[in-house]
């Protein structure tokens, strides 16, 4: 097995992964909210952990969507462009993407560190510390870049968008 395709494998299966648990997690937390309300108890925080679940869960997931091609892939101009042309622009795409991405990534990364070493607490109920929600998205976002990378390396543009798919799990 390739190294590229090793690493596309395993970003994959740590994406998915951590996406099922945390929509697990966001599953049990609004069943527990459900059974509460139906016992007549209230169970503090549930709600606030769902949210916090659902944000993680929707970063964690995106380098996952991305190797498996589930993105919205607009390519009105590409798809009339051929041969080093065509390679150019994709590569050209895929470093504006990559470059947007270090961009978000890095200040994303400077707010939790300023939110860790203020000790911000997220609002609700749960008053725990913020960084705790922002740290595990930051993670999302690397885990893009890193797919992102691996996309741009391993594509062949004279493939169509049918042709190309992430990692077989």
């Amino acid at each position: 097995m390739k190294l590229g395709t090793a690493i596309r494998s395993y970003l994959s299966v740590t994406s998915l992964a951590l996406s099922g648990v945390l929509f697990i997690a966001i599953l049990l937390a609004v069943l527990i909210q459900i059974v509460g309300r139906l016992l007549h108890f209230n169970v503090a925080g549930a709600d606030d952990i769902a949210r916090y679940a659902m944000a993680i869960c929707g970063f964690v997931g995106l380098g996952f969507a991305a190797l498996e091609g589930s993105h919205v892939r607009v390519e009105l101009l590409i798809t009339r462009l051929h041969g080093i042309a065509r390679t150019v622009a994709e590569m050209l795409v895929y470093a504006i993407i990559f470059a947007t991405l270090c961009y978000v990534t890095y200040y994303w990364l400077a707010m939790t560190a300023s939110g860790a070493r203020f000790a911000d607490t997220a609002p609700g109920f749960l008053r725990m510390p913020l960084w705790l929600v922002q740290l595990p998205m930051a993670i999302g976002l690397l885990l893009l870049i890193v797919a992102v990378a691996c996309m741009a390396l391993r594509r062949n543009p004279a493939q169509t968008k049918e042709e190309y798919r992430g990692p077989d799990l």
